[in-house]
């Protein structure tokens, strides 16, 4: 999608459509940053799981489940 795209949701379900469209568009740009990192650690003979096991920690912040189980 680019700048000029231009997208018309109308309806009911049309607020969580835009929703779903920004989370997908959020992990895509999340997956770019994760690779991009890796393959900066990997150049530089650095651990990249460090940054991913902080990633996890933060998300894990709102999964009840995780925050509980550990």
């Amino acid at each position: 999608m680019n700048a000029k795209s231009k997208i018309i949701l109308k309806g009911d379900g049309a607020a969580y459509a835009l929703h779903q469209l920004a989370r997908e568009q959020m992990k895509q740009k999340l997956m770019k940053d994760i690779q991009f990192d890796v393959r900066v650690c990997g150049i530089e003979g650095w651990d990249y799981r460090e940054y991913l096991r902080d990633l996890h920690q933060l998300i894990a912040h709102f999964d009840p489940c995780e925050v509980t189980n550990g």
